[in-house]
């Protein structure tokens, strides 16, 4: 994983309101509990440090915030991303983003210009019609939610009926030995089998998208108490199995959220850092 340290200086042209809303941005986007707190009395400088200190771990020094969290994700409609704004105040800011390697799956995508992906969709024979607003990283992520649905099942052609080996021949020889008066009569027409009307294939059903939040939600229900660390392991593998993206970060934020939701209904207990699901 590329990572980029973040440097240290202020840049002047980034105003106190440009600050705000990067801080209130990260709180969301990166789940961070405790939350960058500020108010009037709160100044630049210490502002800044404190956005400073949760873009960067203090102890390895590398950065916190990844390309992904910019990056909208079509089978995770919940996910929050960083708007265009705050990446211009975290780039005048001299705070660069780490590159999170994926799984490998999507590295050809990702080498390939607008041109190589038409040429792509052209030769997988995919069924995605791209548009002059489309920009390269929308037809990567609808090439990719293509390639992860199932396969049409195929069509199995009905064998057609044959007629019965020696009819033919038979009927032949029968009609072959006339009356020497009597002409031979002509040759029964050989009549054709009707082909078999095919079955129209099945339509498929679409099934209904799982998301992370159904994965926390199907896990803490098993009944078991777990750790916070478990809970985010198991809720993105069920989330994986499922067709959807792993991905640790994502899976964090999401138990988070849930955690403080559920806490507030009394639906869940944290008892010796276990977290056990009480029910509705």
């Amino acid at each position: 994983m590329a990572k980029e340290k973040v440097k240290a200086a202020k840049a002047p042209e980034v105003t106190r309101a440009e600050l705000e809303a990067l801080a209130k941005e990260m709180n969301e986007v990166m789940g961070l509990d405790p939350a960058i707190k500020f108010n009037r009395k709160t100044t630049d400088e210490a502002l800044l440090e404190m956005i400073k200190a949760e873009a960067v771990d203090p102890e390895s020094g590398e950065p916190c915030i990844y390309d992904t969290d910019f990056q909208e994700d079509p089978e995770d409609e919940e996910k929050v991303v960083f708007s265009e704004d705050a990446e211009k105040t975290l780039e005048a800011l001299g705070i660069e983003i780490a590159e999170e390697e994926g799984d490998g799956d999507g590295d050809e995508l990702a080498d390939l210009d607008m041109d190589g992906l038409k040429s792509y969709i052209k030769e997988n024979d995919l069924d995605i019609k791209v548009t002059k607003k489309m920009d390269e990283d929308a037809v990567r992520d609808l090439i990719r939610e293509a390639e992860a649905e199932e396969p049409e099942p195929e069509k199995e052609e009905e064998k057609e009926e044959k007629p019965a080996k020696g009819a033919k021949g038979k009927a032949a020889k029968e009609e072959k030995a006339p009356a020497k008066s009597e002409k031979a009569p002509a040759k029964a027409e050989k009549e054709k089998p009707a082909k078999a009307a095919k079955a129209a294939p099945a339509k498929k059903e679409k099934s209904e998208k799982f998301t992370r939040y159904m994965s926390v939600a199907a896990v803490l229900k098993e009944g078991k108490a777990l750790t916070e660390d478990d809970l985010i392991s198991k809720a993105d593998d069920l989330y994986s199995k499922k067709g959807g993206n792993s991905g640790i970060d994502q899976s964090a934020r999401i138990v988070d959220r849930s955690m403080q939701l559920l806490t507030a209904l009394g639906m869940v207990e944290v008892k010796n850092s276990k977290i056990k699901y009480l029910g509705e």
